[in-house]
């Protein structure tokens, strides 16, 4: 806690200011070795400060590199594919540690910006599979209820027909929404 320690070191500085003068039998040295651990403690505190500045920095480079590759997402037609992808970039976005204040907010709102961008592609595009599906699951119903019209014929070969028949457009109707769908595959069946 550097706080924490730069306020004892300063606690100690005040301390040795109110002694008095050392006693004839203290080691002449005393005065110089307090200097050099004091002037220690701030060489190591500089150092602190100068590595947590270049991590600062680094974290920047690493953080427009994900706005870079969000950008990127722009041109991806694949929606699947920007989605996941960009929430993988936000995941990856809060694991990184903090930039130079200066560009911190420029840097966020950049990033915010762009992400937002691509999850709005993808809201539209998911919006409409989500019709789709519904649609899908409304097709389906059908199907169930015209397979509930023929469960009681005694006809075989013309109920095996169009059993099959319905059998194929279930096929290529495509997929409804889950929970519907797996209650119609069980009333179908």
């Amino acid at each position: 806690d550097r706080e924490k320690a730069e306020k004892r070191v300063q606690e100690i500085r005040e301390t040795w200011k109110t002694f008095a003068e050392l006693p004839d039998n203290a080691p002449s040295d005393l005065e110089d070795k307090f200097s050099e651990h004091i002037n220690l403690f701030f060489k190591k505190q500089r150092e602190y400060y100068k590595a947590k500045d270049w991590q600062r920095w680094s974290n920047k480079n690493r953080k427009e590199s994900l706005i870079a590759q969000a950008e990127i997402l722009q041109d991806e037609e694949d929606l699947h594919v920007v989605y996941r992808r960009n929430r993988e970039l936000q995941t990856e976005w809060k694991t990184i540690g903090p930039v130079p204040q200066k560009v911190s907010n420029a840097l966020w709102k950049r990033f915010n910006t762009i992400t937002e961008r691509n999850f709005l592609r993808c809201k539209e595009y998911f919006a409409e599979l989500d019709k789709e599906a519904e649609e899908n699951s409304k097709k389906k119903l059908e199907l169930c209820e015209k397979a509930q019209e023929v469960c009681e014929s005694s006809d075989w070969n013309k109920t095996a027909e169009f059993l099959k028949n319905l059998q194929s457009q279930w096929r290529a109707i495509g997929k409804g929404v889950k929970q519907k769908d797996d209650a119609n595959y069980a009333s179908f069946r």
